[in-house]
């Protein structure tokens, strides 16, 4: 009885095993496994509140009262909002090429794009993939570099409403009064402030060599890491670190003005503190989830901090999805906007170098 020899692997072969699972699918499919997922969870959230909170005769009454022409405010604010995102994208771009000078028209049509994708895939992957593609498209600029960029920029982004955290906690728990807790907030921004004005170049350096420490020196090479550890950019200097946190800072403010006027809107009585609160855990829940759009994940959150704020259920369900309907029309009608504009100038790319990045 003559035993068959194994057949031999040919050399430079992968070894599969079929119990790693996602393991042996391809990126393609293990992107679409995930987004799939992810849009099951949004479904999955949203039935669960509109299940908990049904709408009512009452909610619809309340739209056919509200104070629509109201909504040219609501428009304006989010017109600010990306028009703030593409002035900071812009100055960060600069910063790191001063030659890129695309023209600020071309900013603001993909930050209002880029805001409306972010309606419908999580937003920090709105972020990264469309401003790393609109930069390789008209610029040329390595997408290591705009992704460095935006994760630099979103994080001033997500430091405002960190600064809210303790103050809101204080305020959501009844530990402090909303007068107290809002001036609470506004003494934390100040300090923030000051500090990044003066020491903000030697804190983040810190940062930087810490980081470059922790990581492997291999990924620390190919992101740059190193060699901004080792001789800090211009992005690090107490100049620029502070324009680009005041114009955070303007853009959270323009953002609690837009919460307040979709409550005046349609007619809810919620008080400036709770909008102010709310829209800071909100904000957290937008950036840091991986459900797009962060459907059903910012709608659970509004009820449940102007739940704690003394907002009845009623309220705060009109308030969530109304939020979410005036945001996502508004910011169809400003990329319509830019669309028509841009294609008038024929997506002309103006070029040139503008040492004025302000």
């Amino acid at each position: 009885m003559t035993i068959a020899s194994p057949k031999k692997r040919p050399i430079g072969a992968r070894r599969t095993c079929p119990s790693r699972g996602m393991a042996n699918l391809g990126k393609g499919t293990q992107r679409g496994l995930a987004v799939l997922f992810g849009f099951v969870c949004s479904a999955g959230l949203l039935g669960l509140l509109f299940y908990r909170y049904p709408l009512d005769a009452a909610y619809f009454s309340t739209l056919r009262e509200a104070r629509w022409w109201g909504g040219a405010g609501i428009v304006l604010s989010t017109a600010l909002h990306c028009q703030l995102s593409a002035h900071k994208w812009r100055i960060v771009t600069l910063l790191g090429d001063p030659h890129a000078n695309l023209g600020r028209g071309l900013f603001g049509f993909y930050s209002a794009l880029i805001a409306l994708l972010g309606q419908a895939m999580p937003l920090q992957v709105a972020v990264l993939a469309g401003r790393s593609l609109a930069l390789r498209t008209h610029a040329d600029i390595p997408m290591r570099r705009s992704v460095l960029g935006a994760i630099y920029d979103q994080g001033f982004d997500l430091l405002i409403p960190g600064l809210a955290l303790l103050p809101a906690a204080l305020f959501f728990f009844g530990m402090m009064g909303p007068a107290w807790a809002v001036c609470l907030f506004i003494f934390a921004v100040v300090l923030c402030g000051v500090l990044l004005r003066f020491w903000g170049e030697r804190v983040i350096g810190r940062v930087l060599v810490a980081a470059n420490a922790m990581l492997p020196d291999r990924l620390a090479q190919r992101t740059g890491l190193a060699r901004m550890a080792a001789s800090p950019p211009e992005h690090v200097g107490n100049r620029a670190l502070f324009r680009l946190y005041s114009w955070s800072v303007f853009r959270f403010a323009n953002l609690v003005l837009r919460a307040w006027l979709v409550a005046w809107c349609i007619r809810v009585d919620i008080g400036v503190p709770a909008l102010l609160f709310g829209h800071s855990v909100v904000m957290f829940s937008v950036i840091l989830n991986f459900v797009p759009g962060a459907l059903g994940v910012a709608e659970w959150g509004w009820m449940g901090a102007l739940n704690l704020a003394g907002v009845s259920s009623d309220d705060a369900m009109a308030y969530a999805v109304s939020s979410r309907l005036l945001i996502v029309l508004s910011l169809i009608l400003v990329n319509l906007i830019w669309l028509s504009a841009m294609l008038l100038r024929g997506f002309k790319v103006r070029a040139g170098r503008s040492p004025d990045v302000m």
